[in-house]
């Protein structure tokens, strides 16, 4: 199966998730996530379990922060990280949502 191969260039930061002292990049197809590992480590066995593999030395990175592609789309993604790692300043409505006057 062939994957289409994207340059840097053509990634773009994710708007809300984005935190320039991050450590971390999660790449979704074509968006960037700039994030905190401990933060996720906290909050996802998934993500503490995939930090605690060992990394090659030649590992990628970008601007000294490791790199994790995954396959999600970034749509999902960034409502994960909504769960893990809320921002206080944001409100978000869901479907479900009901909003009392």
């Amino acid at each position: 199966m062939k994957q289409d191969v994207i340059v840097p260039s053509m990634l773009k930061k994710d708007d809300e998730y984005w935190y320039p002292d991050g450590n971390l990049i999660v790449i979704a197809k074509d968006t960037q996530f700039e994030v905190f590992k401990g933060i996720l480590a906290v909050h996802s066995p998934v993500f503490a379990s995939m930090f605690t593999l060992p990394q090659p030395p030649d590992a990628e990175s970008i601007d000294g922060c490791a790199v994790v592609h995954l396959n999600d789309d970034p749509k999902d993604l960034r409502e994960i990280f909504r769960l893990l790692i809320p921002r206080s300043n944001m409100v978000y409505v869901t479907h479900s949502t009901q909003i009392q006057k």
